[in-house]
């Protein structure tokens, strides 16, 4: 398993910057392409062993609640000046052990050259609450294009860091989450222009819009993001799996799909913010994370990251992580990077489906280095009513990196079992007038699917056991997109005789919010209409039995005459 990390920090942006080669096009102000280019040019991923030397110590640092700061002094040494500063918080009480080992080969082909020993830091469970920042001496020569990269020995995989600075003795990256890592260099003549993932909108992203939900109220954005993330990398680029995209309507297979009723895609729904909620990277109330990361910004900083989205894609086959915010930084939002050429960047943005999300491009000038305008907003409803924000600050915050990968795998089990989002979505109870009890008091009982009345009508309501939150439904007929009855606590709908299957959208608002927000799909079927005739099934009526006259002789039929002995004379009489 590749290093789980959440990458946004802080640095210095060094001079020195290399422009690589590019087309020389000049980017559009906004998101101006008619659909998602061909696969051109299908990264494959790199696989392979690093060799390695002798393990040296480079450093060790304890911990208090305070956190570090390290520059290590090694004249002679590769980690001569290396930098780590820990922040306050991270792993109070713990001791890190820095090692580096000098790598003698690398088997990953022509793109990986490693300038910097592999370096190892031990002693940290877990993940730092912010980020830590680690400036690595290294020769960058001109021409030429360097970042960092996590390295799981086991698979023999690569997976890119996110990268925060780098000049031509020097390269600053950023994690949460330690592991064993290196920089490497690419000449800027064999990187490609244009690398491709093989992730389509449309094909590979969810279905659903990004409206947020009870657990999420400002947006799923950064959970649709990985949760398809994850998908596309370990089950459809695996052999395990079909094209995300409408395979999980209605919740999955054998269901009946209904394209335009979103909210029935209840357990992908809740996993796509139940995501959101553990990680939470690039949602409006977190984006402080977005302001440490934009801390970096300097001159050269949007070609930096338009060449390490170029370069983790070449390397790793995989779409990215990208993270983008108005220039205030008051709004942030989660995209992800599936291509890359000399136009700019091609993304699936949760707050478009369908054909509106085949014309995602973050656009890119090669002649001045700059990201143009990416029109969007920070969450669906916002995006389909206005002209949407200006989104100028772009940031590469890779894909494993930014969370805990095993986290989205026992999500993604959870999902796989029917259970994802259960504790963290509020439980309401559905429930059926029954009638009136002898006192004239409404009577009220659970809606079970099934459940039977010979009433014309039937009244529902919604109701938290808790007591705290309002819950409103609407209730749609069958797999209709077209409601029965608007949303309210208490609707009443019209039977017909036999079956009326039902799906019900809950929604639910704690005090003091203002918006109602997602927290469930309940399909079940009401029986309408007399109860059922009993039918040729019903137990027989027993047949008459036959009388005898005791006081005449026995009958001259040989059953019947036995009859009579047993019941005119029974043994014992």
């Amino acid at each position: 398993m590749l290093a789980a990390v959440v990458v946004l920090a802080a640095g210095a942006l060094g001079s020195g910057i290399v422009k690589l080669p590019g087309a020389g096009t000049s980017a559009a102000p906004t998101d101006s392409i008619e659909s998602p280019p061909p696969i051109d040019n299908l990264a494959t991923p790199a696989q392979g062993v690093l060799a390695v030397g002798d393990t040296s110590p480079v450093t060790t640092i304890g911990l208090d609640s305070n956190g570090a700061s390290t520059t290590v002094s090694a004249p002679g040494q590769d980690w001569d000046g290396l930098e780590i500063d820990v922040p306050a918080g991270a792993w109070p009480g713990a001791t890190l052990q820095v090692t580096a080992e000098p790598i003698t080969r690398s088997s990953f082909g022509q793109l990986v050259t490693p300038i910097s020993p592999l370096y190892t830091v031990s002693g940290a469970e877990g993940m730092a609450p912010d980020p830590v920042t680690l400036k690595i001496p290294a020769s960058i020569p001109d021409g030429s294009f360097a970042m960092g990269f996590f390295y799981d020995a086991s698979s023999g995989q690569l997976e890119g860091m996110p990268l925060l600075a780098e000049d031509g003795t020097s390269v600053t990256i950023a994690t949460e989450h330690f592991s064993s890592f290196f920089l490497s260099l690419v000449d800027g003549a064999i990187l490609p222009e244009t690398i491709d993932s093989g992730f389509r909108p449309g094909v590979d992203d969810w279905q659903f819009p990004n409206y947020g939900s009870y657990v999420t109220p400002l947006g799923n954005c950064a959970g649709e993001v990985l949760t398809e993330a994850y998908y596309y990398i370990e089950r459809r680029l695996k052999g395990r799996g079909l094209p995300l995209h409408g395979l999980y309507d209605n919740n999955g297979y054998g269901a009946t799909p209904t394209p335009t009723l979103w909210m029935d895609d209840s357990n992908s729904y809740r996993l796509a913010s139940v995501a959101h909620s553990q990680f939470h990277a690039g949602s409006a109330n977190n984006n402080q994370f977005v302001k440490f990361f934009n801390k970096s910004r300097d001159k050269g900083f949007d070609e930096l990251e338009y060449d390490a989205f170029r370069y983790a894609i070449a390397v790793s086959g995989e779409p990215q992580y990208m993270s983008i915010s108005d220039p205030q930084d008051k709004n942030a939002h989660a995209i992800l990077a599936y291509r890359v050429d000399s136009s700019g960047i091609y993304v699936a943005d949760p707050n478009y489906q369908g054909p509106k999300n085949s014309k995602r491009l973050v656009p890119f000038d090669t002649k001045t280095g700059k990201f143009g305008t990416y029109l969007s907003e920070w969450a669906h409803d916002a995006a389909t009513g206005g002209t949407g924000i200006g989104y100028t600050n772009i940031a590469y915050y890779a894909t494993r990196a930014l969370v805990n990968w095993p986290t989205l795998a026992a999500d993604w089990a959870a999902f796989d079992d029917g259970k994802i989002g259960v504790g963290l979505f509020p439980a309401y109870s559905l429930e059926a007038l029954a009638g009136q009890d002898a006192q004239g008091k409404e009577v009220w009982v659970p809606l079970v699917d099934r459940y039977q009345t010979s009433e014309k009508s039937l009244t529902l309501r919604i109701r938290d056991p808790k007591g705290v939150d309002s819950a409103q439904i609407e209730v749609f007929p069958g797999l209709s997109g077209t409601h029965l009855a608007p949303e309210a606590g208490q609707v009443t709908i019209q039977l017909k005789d036999g079956e009326n299957p039902l799906g019900i959208y809950e929604q639910g608002k704690q005090p003091g919010w203002k918006d109602w927000k997602y927290v469930d799909f309940v399909r079940l079927t009401v029986i309408g209409g007399p109860a059922p005739t009993p039918t040729s099934t019903s137990t027989p009526t027993p047949a008459a039995q036959p009388t005898y006259d005791c006081n005449a002789p026995p009958p001259s039929d040989p059953i019947d005459s036995v009859r009579w002995y047993l019941h005119c004379k029974p043994i014992g009489g």
